[in-house]
């Protein structure tokens, strides 16, 4: 009537079109919360797991992260590989004082657990529940095709 156009003249698009992009953005986002989510709640189910098992409650991922450390910045010429095996030897003789045939550690969200005693073993390798091999195992298994450890 005037020549102006007002809000009420103008077509208003559909909710959805409008906030097109904003799902665009939203939708990963959401996936990778509820991703984090089942990861972080795997993670506590095998802490949950692993806590019946009868070993010392000593953070040994800080233990073994300063000592890679020291050994990268302080002494360049050992290797982190022999360190690392002579710090794993120690825990074994640690837990073989106090008694316990086994112990555990983290490595990221996996936990490796160390069982050095025949004992354990046996126990171990009678259950019908630790036939399957782990992830890692593939890595090995074309080197070793099926030979003893198999």
């Amino acid at each position: 009537m005037f020549g102006w156009v007002t809000e009420f003249d103008v077509e208003r698009e559909p909710l959805l079109v409008r906030l097109g992009s904003l799902w665009l953005v939203l939708l990963p986002l959401v996936i990778m919360v509820v991703l984090t989510l089942v990861q972080w709640l795997w993670w506590k189910y095998n802490v949950w797991n692993l806590s019946s098992l009868p070993t010392s409650k000593c953070n040994y991922h800080v233990l073994m992260t300063s000592t890679v450390l020291s050994s990268v910045f302080k002494n360049k010429s050992t290797d982190t590989n022999v360190l690392f095996f002579q710090l794993l030897r120690g825990l074994c003789s640690i837990h073989q004082q106090i008694n316990l045939g086994l112990f555990y550690f983290w490595t990221g969200l996996r936990p490796v657990v160390f069982c050095f005693s025949p004992e354990c073993f046996e126990a171990i390798l009678k259950s019908p529940n630790n036939t399957k091999k782990s992830f890692d195992y593939t890595f090995l298994s074309l080197w070793l095709k099926e030979g003893l450890v198999t």
